[in-house]
């Protein structure tokens, strides 16, 4: 019997068997041949060897529980990394969005702006042959005489053509809310590891935020001259655009709303069943499994 096949150096074996150790796998881990979800499997001990491996509901192959770190240090920087390219997406969609939202806005509210400005000109023609104000601009129309006459102005605009909810475009803001609704879809699944429960939240703060900021930005200032179309943009940021971009944040909660079952029902159409667990956390996010 030659040395390699000696019974000293021959490694005693048993059978393995597989032992309960009580507890559950907690977390994303897909199965290593058919992909189904193992979240909430029975964890198993395979003696002798002690490995702890998870089987699939499905197919019944083990997966291992426990892997070597073929990255090692590498692999949680990249983790960061991906969760912060994660984040500067979120936030660049979030703030495209808005400002998507706010260049609809005024372009909807632009026939109400233009009869603005043409009445705040008109008037202020006449003002400054009458007056002694200085008109070496006639673009440019005069701080003060616009905070004694501007309530006038805008109240008589309001009585003719309308500068309100009433004076928009129906068909306009109709198809604002459904592209907004678009938008929602998105976000839905952008966002797809917030319920929806907190997500609608998302929605308000960035109407809030648009609104604030495009007050300051059309502040009138301190100076003795303001240009005439800087002031009907001032009044049409406070009059009309709020309600405008009030469609698109109710078309924003529909989307919301409705993005998780849409992106579910896609799913199922689109996806075999055997991937579809790959995209498992639309259901369970909002504890639909």
């Amino acid at each position: 019997m030659s040395a390699n096949h000696s019974p000293e150096n021959e490694v005693p074996t048993s059978s393995p068997r597989e032992t309960q150790t009580g507890t559950r796998l907690i977390g994303t881990r897909a199965c290593l041949r058919c992909h189904h979800e193992l979240d909430g499997q029975p964890i198993i001990r395979i003696e002798p060897e002690g490995l702890l491996v998870a089987r699939c509901p499905e197919c019944g192959r083990a997966s291992p529980i426990l892997e070597y770190p073929v990255l090692g240090h590498w692999g949680s920087r990249l983790g960061v990394g991906l969760l912060l390219l994660y984040i500067v997406i979120a936030v660049a969609a979030v703030l495209s969005v808005a400002a998507t939202c706010f260049g609809i806005a005024l372009q909807i509210t632009e026939s109400s702006y233009r009869g603005l400005r043409t009445l705040i000109q008109s008037k202020w023609d006449v003002a400054s042959r009458e007056s002694a104000f200085d008109t070496s601009n006639t673009w440019e129309a005069n701080l003060a005489w616009w905070h004694e006459r501007g309530p006038g102005i805008i109240a008589e605009f309001e009585a003719t053509q309308g500068l309100g909810f009433s004076s928009l475009p129906i068909l306009e803001m109709g198809g604002f809310a459904l592209l907004a609704a678009l938008f929602g879809v998105i976000w839905a699944g952008l966002f797809a590891g917030v319920r929806r429960s907190r997500l609608w939240i998302l929605p308000i703060v960035s109407y809030l935020i648009t609104i604030g900021l495009a007050i300051l930005m059309t502040r009138l200032g301190d100076g003795p001259l303001v240009p005439i179309y800087w002031i009907a943009d001032s009044v049409r940021v406070r009059s009309l655009v709020p309600f405008t971009l009030l469609a698109g944040t109710v078309g924003l909660e529909i989307g919301i709303l409705m993005g998780r079952p849409v992106l579910r029902m896609l799913t199922r159409l689109l996806l075999p069943p055997n991937r579809q667990s790959d995209v498992d956390f639309l259901w369970r996010v909002d504890r639909k499994r």
